[in-house]
């Protein structure tokens, strides 16, 4: 499904998720949405969280760190339709950030896109006591298939 999925408009389909190590940063998404006005660069995005360091990150590394996966999972760049569509919505309705978030990462993050058919499945409150996923689906985080 992925490779079908233009790259041109901000859609990545890499075997890599920043989701093996991180959530969504919806905090982190927000705090520089907000000092970044609509049209702002990449470099803007970049400034405000290297720079300025608006997420209150206590060391340069780690600014760095947060600024490679929001731009990962977010864009970060007007030129991408997924980043320029979750940048027109946000300040829409505070209360849909969430899934405008979702929305967009899982455009960019296959790891995410491909997990949410099964995540949805399991149901509200029901616990997955077994895996159920083919370890072919995701060597990288399950380990080699081969074993």
């Amino acid at each position: 499904m992925a490779e079908h999925m233009p790259v041109s408009l901000g859609f990545k389909s890499e075997s890599t998720s920043v989701h093996t190590r991180r959530t969504m940063m919806l905090d982190d998404l927000a705090l520089a949405l907000e000092r970044v006005p609509q049209g702002g660069t990449p470099a803007d995005y970049f400034g405000v969280i290297l720079n300025d360091n608006v997420l209150g990150k206590a060391t340069r590394s780690t600014r760095e760190a947060s600024a490679k996966i929001l731009t990962s999972l977010y864009g970060f760049d007007p030129t991408f339709a997924v980043f320029r569509i979750l940048r027109r919505y946000w300040d829409v309705d505070a209360a849909s950030r969430p899934m405008i978030a979702f929305l967009a990462a899982s455009a960019r993050d296959s790891m995410l896109r491909e997990m949410t058919p099964f995540v949805l499945g399991i149901g509200i409150g029901k616990r997955l006591r077994q895996p159920l996923l083919p370890r072919s689906w995701f060597p990288f985080i399950l380990g080699d298939s081969k074993t």
